[in-house]
């Protein structure tokens, strides 16, 4: 059997009625983004005067940034999240044989996590990028998934959520049939010390999955 064709969404609906129709393209990046980012004008996180923070918003666009769109269902405060439908990942065509895995490399090459967002900072020497698969093997039009409770109370420390190479990785519950979805969250640790700029801060956000 042929691999499973994977289409990558950001939902524009609402959590219990998602609209899958904003693609997430080769050409397209996710942003973390400040809160006066607009559809024309990216608004750069500021990094806090002290310990860390999480990035105010999220935004899919061109890079460099010219025109975007919000994921309007991204949570700042991850300990009082709700939402589970932001992104997802359609395996049109066919199925996997395995449970697909999701996590980060510095490149396509899929070789090294070097990069500060991967590797972390002098303050915090953890791995920043955060993922959570909501739900596993659901039709384009489920509904809601699950929230662990551990992503809500997770710290800088936690690796549970962590998204690095072959080192910390987020695995689907399931297999996932021909046409049915994979779901997530995604946030970063952001703290005093990181390097201003998109400099280490751009990896390659990975679905490695079977199938035969």
């Amino acid at each position: 059997m042929a691999s499973p064709t994977l289409n990558w969404y950001i939902n524009t609906g609402t959590e219990g009625s998602p609209v899958w129709g904003t693609e997430i393209t080769g050409s397209k990046v996710i942003y973390f983004a400040g809160p006066d980012t607009t559809a024309s004008v990216l608004d750069p996180v500021t990094a806090p005067a002290s310990s860390t923070k999480f990035p105010e918003e999220m935004w899919v666009g061109d890079s460099p940034f010219a025109s975007g769109v919000q994921a309007s269902l991204y949570e700042q405060d991850i300990s009082a999240a709700t939402n589970t439908n932001v992104f997802a990942i359609t395996f049109s065509t066919n199925p996997t044989s395995t449970a697909p895995v999701l996590t980060a490399w510095d490149t396509s090459a899929h070789a090294t996590t070097a990069k500060e967002l991967l590797a972390g900072t002098t303050l915090v020497a953890e791995c920043l990028l955060r993922g959570h698969i909501t739900s596993s093997n659901v039709a384009t039009g489920a509904g809601a998934g699950s929230i662990a409770a551990g992503w809500k109370t997770q710290i800088t420390t936690t690796d549970t959520y962590k998204l690095e190479g072959d080192t910390f990785f987020q695995t689907a519950s399931s297999a996932i049939d021909a046409g049915n979805q994979l779901r997530f969250l995604l946030s970063a640790f952001v703290p005093s010390d990181i390097t201003a700029g998109t400099t280490g801060h751009d990896p390659v956000i990975t679905c490695r999955f079977t199938f035969v």
